[in-house]
């Protein structure tokens, strides 16, 4: 343990294997449906920091990659081919073989594989890539709060013995949801959870939770495949989107939008988590306010009707307060109803 003071000097600006995405040195969760494009992005990423390339108009800081397929290797291994085109030489390994996160023997491999890394291409391993949180834990109960922490441990593990960020590859609870397949504790241990969602034209990808910087932004892509099996990932600006009704939102939700409504449709998020949380109503404790307010956040965020910039929080669109009869809503529960845009 290590002793501190505010007399100390100042801990060092925070760095990026992904800027504004993926933290140096961090344990990052991404969940879609199957299909989704997870193995896409996590192998465009793969290439852009083995690069030093732009990825979604972010920069990305260069070093070696080493992509762990618990699933799909045959797979991966066609894609990372096809998208290296004759740049063979790229620092990029691609560790197959069973992989049980709740054996601390794995987590040595993995380790012993980063170790490998680096005395073959003379460079850090900036980024672990795991697909996926499934194929890994088999024969696990993803539903266990104990089971998952270890699993999840063992990564953070691998993190401190060597000082790369780990890409997590995982499920969504849901078709068209944001949160990780699986016990809550998954996301907790995450520092960060971005969220994948859209369709083959269009992909979104949100940052749903965020533990050292603020959450919420998002970036719309499009994924184009070659014959080949290469692909590019295009950053799509002013991309409109349909969006959930209010009243198909959670009461916690439809509590918050109503909060920032009354703060002028615009405010900081601090601001706006102290209004939202005295408008909630009693809860058994101050963890469970935050624990209602970020699910709020999160699914605002997921059905379009807030945008993040920063530290302000804004409703999007034109909006107009109506009130509700209907039961699903809480009978006469005032709610905001947003004119929706045309569908891409």
């Amino acid at each position: 343990m290590r002793l501190s003071f505010l007399t100390d000097p100042p801990p060092p600006p925070m760095r990026w294997v992904w800027r504004d995405i993926v933290p140096a040195a961090s344990l990052v969760t991404i969940a879609g449906a199957p299909g989704g494009g997870k193995t896409a992005v996590s192998v465009a990423l793969a290439l852009a920091v083995a690069r030093g390339d732009l990825l979604l108009d972010r920069e990305t800081v260069q070093g070696s990659v080493l992509i762990v397929s618990a699933e799909a290797a045959h797979s991966t291994a066609r894609r990372l081919r096809a998208a290296a085109g004759d740049d063979l030489s790229l620092p990029i390994g691609h560790a197959t073989g069973q992989i049980d996160l709740l054996d601390p023997d794995s987590t040595n491999r993995i380790i012993g594989a980063i170790d490998k890394m680096r005395e073959r291409f003379e460079r850090p391993v900036r980024l672990v890539v795991l697909d996926a949180l499934a194929s890994a834990t088999r024969g696990a109960d993803e539903n266990s709060g104990r089971e998952m922490s270890r699993a999840l441990g063992s990564l953070h593990e691998v993190i401190h013995a060597r000082g790369a960020s780990v890409l997590l590859l995982a499920h969504t609870a849901k078709a068209g949801g944001n949160q990780v397949r699986g016990h809550s504790s998954i996301l907790a241990d995450a520092d960060v959870h971005l969220s994948l969602t859209g369709n083959s034209s269009i992909r979104r990808m949100t940052i749903v939770k965020a533990r050292d910087f603020e959450a919420g932004s998002e970036v719309s892509f499009r994924l184009s495949a070659a014959p080949t099996g290469a692909f590019r990932m295009e950053t799509v600006e002013g991309v409109t989107r349909s969006t959930t009704h209010p009243s198909r939102l959670s009461r916690d939700a439809r509590t918050a939008l109503n909060a920032l409504t009354d703060l002028g449709e615009q405010a900081t998020l601090d601001k706006w988590r102290s209004a939202a949380a005295a408008a909630f109503g009693p809860r058994p404790s101050a963890g469970a306010v935050r624990e209602a307010f970020r699910k709020a956040k999160a699914s605002l965020l997921t059905a379009g009707l807030i945008s993040i910039d920063g530290q302000i929080v804004t409703v999007t669109d034109d909006v107009t307060d109506v009130t509700s009869g209907d039961a699903s809503n809480g009978g006469g529960e005032r709610h905001r109803e947003r004119h929706h845009p045309t569908p891409y």
